[in-house]
């Protein structure tokens, strides 16, 4: 489902720093700075560059490489900065002293269009390089989720961890000084299936996020004046992930809540636990969970005396069978299968 706002007639003004301007907003082409770094942000970046008639000048802005957490010098380098290298497009990056020590190109300084775009930036904008952007529909940002809702720097992780029945993407206006605050222009809500990983969603939402944009850079002069404000009663957060985050709480989360996790955030961050052993001869160790699902009917069926023994058990403890490898969680309901490696022992 798409949403876009209400059309008002007059024009708005909207302030930029300590400057009022009529929002009048020119129309397509554009003099564009694309600022990015991610698969989501690259996806976005390749469908708009297929669309030649809205922009006269397009430059891309990324994060400097950054060493890989393996693997010796090697660095990683931007999938948006990758794309920009492979179709020749002027690229980049920001300084080491931070986006307040970037200037801003030539074609964006002297355009009468200019266009600033950031998806999956994590960088904060300074107004000093807002205030070049004339209104705030100049300056736009592309959020994998229906703000309010989900402010932050991991919102696909965490709709899916949150088990979310819907989710979507936002076209925001950028905001001085805060993140994800901006004022509405368009909104697309796709449900959330139950298998979805976050790769899957991810994949999923950039596509429709890169439609989007299209869509509302095509139209930004009407749906500039039908922006509408977010709502500060349906404010909720997605925080950047921590390992802390994969650390499964047994005493606390049910086994959908614990499924949840694992398919949100096993792509990037390693679920851990720590394995007790029912002897002291044994010493703790560190476990990874690779996958898990909540035992369903048909699986419990399998071995019904394992079952019928765990559920006396209080939430962490696990139980191995021929047919089924069981841990209780909260509530008296079951994580299952979960496929385990011990790499170290504490």
């Amino acid at each position: 489902m798409r949403k876009w706002g209400h059309r008002v007639s007059g024009a708005l003004c909207q302030c930029r720093g300590l400057h009022t301007v009529a929002a009048k907003v020119p129309k397509a082409p554009y003099d564009v700075l694309f600022c990015g770094t991610d698969q989501f942000a690259r996806k976005v970046l390749e469908t708009f560059l297929k669309q030649g008639n809205l922009y006269r000048s397009l430059q891309v802005l990324t994060p400097p490489d950054a060493p890989q957490s393996w693997g010796g010098r090697r660095m990683r380098v931007s999938p948006v900065k990758q794309l920009a290298k492979e179709v020749s497009v002027p690229h980049a990056e920001v300084p080491k002293e931070g986006m307040q020590a970037y200037t801003l190109p030539a074609t964006i300084q002297n355009s009468t269009a200019p266009l600033l775009l950031t998806v999956s930036f994590g960088h904060m904008i300074p107004p000093s390089i807002l205030q070049k952007f004339p209104t705030p529909s100049q300056a736009l940002n592309v959020h994998p989720s229906l703000l309010p809702q989900l402010r932050g720097a991991a919102p696909i992780q965490w709709a899916l961890a949150k088990h979310l029945p819907h989710t979507g993407v936002s076209i925001q206006q950028l905001a001085m000084h805060h993140f994800d605050t901006g004022k509405i222009l368009a909104q697309t809500t796709i449900p959330i299936e139950k298998h979805f990983t976050y790769a899957m969603l991810s994949a999923q939402l950039a596509q429709i996020g890169a439609d989007l944009l299209v869509d509302v850079v095509t139209d930004l002069p009407e749906l500039h004046n039908a922006a509408w404000n977010q709502d500060p009663a349906q404010v909720s957060y997605a925080p950047k992930l921590r390992p802390s985050h994969a650390e499964v709480r047994w005493q606390k989360w049910d086994a959908m809540q614990i499924q949840a996790r694992l398919q949100a955030f096993r792509e990037q961050l390693r679920m851990t636990t720590t394995l007790v052993p029912a002897s002291g001869n044994f010493p703790q160790a560190r476990v990874y969970l690779h996958e898990g699902t909540a035992l369903n009917a048909d699986q419990a069926a399998q071995d019904r005396q394992t079952v019928a023994t765990l559920a006396d058990q209080p939430p962490g403890t696990a139980i191995y069978s021929e047919r089924l490898q069981c841990v209780a969680c909260l509530s008296a309901k079951k994580a299952t299968n979960p496929r385990k490696t011990c790499p170290s022992r504490l």
